[in-house]
């Protein structure tokens, strides 16, 4: 890979960061979010006949193209994984969080 190559990769995956940081400052320096995640609501939606727990928060009252964190589990996380985070991110915008197929 060129060096160009691998700048022009930089340049449009950038913005990720630049969108990504604030919200994680926010959370970090807001401290203990586990008292305000304690009861969030699980539902279960079917996906190719298979059913997923999921998690939301603001999709309701969601702006016109207003954007969508969706957390996403890895390394074979489940969907708890991203309850001390959960609901500060839906206070500053709207959330989805699913168990992967065979991980939750």
């Amino acid at each position: 890979m060129t060096l160009l190559t691998t700048w022009r990769c930089f340049l449009r995956f950038s913005w990720l960061v630049s969108v990504c940081t604030p919200i994680l400052v926010l959370i970090l320096l807001t401290g203990n979010c586990e008292a305000q995640s304690s009861q969030l609501p699980t539902r279960m939606v079917t996906v190719d006949g298979k059913a997923m727990r999921i998690w939301t928060a603001g999709l309701d009252s969601r702006k016109p193209a207003q954007p969508v964190v969706i957390l996403e589990s890895g390394l074979g996380g489940a969907l708890e994984h991203f309850k001390p985070i959960f609901a500060q991110i839906a206070e500053h915008a709207p959330v989805f969080a699913y168990d992967r197929r065979g991980l939750g």
